[in-house]
């Protein structure tokens, strides 16, 4: 009953903001991030939409610090998991890089010589098709549950067809 209630307050405060975003796609990114940051430790962050063969960050925090908004270029070659979860648009959780890599639906892409441990990945999904997607990670395993990427599914699934109509 308590994650019910939960998820039913989740869904209201996300609904309540996403009407004051107003369809704009900078707004709409902060709205995720200021949502998951209530939901997870959001340190290591990002939001991106996917525009053809890139992959822009919209939202890009590392250590607690906001960086420059990048393109990552996806190859099917080299999708890494961001490629993976635009291609299957289902969410993913890493309770461990380490012991998991094996098992992984891809191989991740590192642009950092200290890589993460753990991580959350929720594809935004509007109209069937993946626009973009959330990635949360951090240095320590196990630092997320199933029931918070149930949480940041929910965020996502509020979102995504705003996003979809402000881009």
């Amino acid at each position: 009953l308590v994650a019910r209630v939960q998820e039913l307050t989740l869904l209201s405060e996300v609904g309540r903001a996403i009407v004051s975003a107003e369809l704009d796609v900078a707004r709409l990114a902060d709205l995720i991030y200021k949502q998951a940051a209530q939901i997870v430790d959001t340190r290591f962050f990002q939001v991106g939409l996917f525009e053809g063969d890139c992959y822009r960050t919209v939202i890009w925090v590392r250590d607690g610090e906001r960086a420059p908004n990048v393109c990552f270029t996806l190859t099917p070659d080299n999708e890494g998991i961001v490629g993976w979860m635009r291609r299957s648009r289902q969410p993913l959780l890493v309770r461990d890089f380490e012991a998991e890599m094996d098992s992984l639906p891809a191989k991740p892409r590192y642009l950092s010589t200290d890589p993460p441990r753990s991580a959350i990945f929720v594809p935004l999904v509007a109209r069937d098709e993946a626009i973009g997607g959330m990635a949360i990670q951090s240095r320590a395993p196990h630092a997320f549950t199933a029931n918070e990427l149930h949480l940041l599914a929910i965020v996502a699934n509020q979102v995504s067809a705003a996003l979809a109509n402000a881009i």
